[in-house]
């Protein structure tokens, strides 16, 4: 089944002025062979970059494994790698940067509902190189919106607005910021965009819309 347009799984009185209540801390519920496909901008250039997917190749033991494949749109060159999330799609590895506990800036908080609000440190440790960096931060689980994409389906979702910083090796500040929708029908973010900023100065702005949401096959 390819979840697409329209809403998902809601009625048709159903506006982005009056969404349906809040689910209350939904669960994220995947399953191997689940599969995300997102479509990539380049906001400072205003093009689009290429497509990024997600397949599970593992949901178990407190850990989601999953494929990653990106695809440069200008080359056509295909890259892939395998990233591991906690249970709430907190980024723990993704073969080049273990992070540690997880990153706060590619998931879900626990107890996820409107007005949630915290404070976060983490470190990540490159592989092979002996290099540590500390990031800190703070998210907060801003509203529940209807968010429509340009593939022209719509989610209502939990808007988190997440904000860290660190230094890098010459003393110079780095800073994200990342604002995230997640719609529990999709059990994934379904948009994501990124502003990372060098002493103050933007270095980079995209955007991820998920193009595609494919469930595996029951069984």
């Amino acid at each position: 089944m390819v979840v697409a347009a329209g809403a998902p799984a809601f009625g048709d009185d159903v506006s982005k002025d009056n969404p349906p209540a809040p689910p209350a801390n939904p669960a994220i519920q995947v399953s191997r062979g689940d599969v995300w496909t997102y479509d990539v901008r380049d906001d400072i250039a205003d093009e689009a970059k290429g497509t990024i997917a997600f397949e599970v190749t593992k949901a178990a033991d407190g850990v989601i494994e999953t494929r990653v494949t990106q695809r440069r749109l200008a080359t056509n060159a295909q890259v892939a790698s395998v990233d591991v999330f906690d249970p709430r799609w907190r980024l723990k590895d993704n073969g080049k940067v273990v992070y540690r506990p997880y990153s706060d800036s590619s998931g879900v908080p626990e107890d996820l509902q409107v007005g949630k609000s915290w404070s976060f440190k983490f470190e990540s440790v490159r592989k092979g190189a002996a290099q540590t960096q500390e990031f800190a931060g703070v998210g907060k689980v801003e509203a529940w919106e209807r968010v429509a994409l340009p593939s022209g389906s719509a989610y209502d979702a939990f808007k988190i607005d997440v904000r860290l910083a660190t230094s890098t090796a010459n003393n110079r500040k780095r800073e994200a910021h990342a604002v995230m929708w997640f719609a529990p029908a999709a059990n994934r973010v379904v948009k994501r965009t990124d502003e990372i900023r060098l002493d103050g100065k933007l270095q980079d702005s995209t955007e991820q819309t998920l193009r595609e949401y494919k469930p595996a096959p029951k069984t």
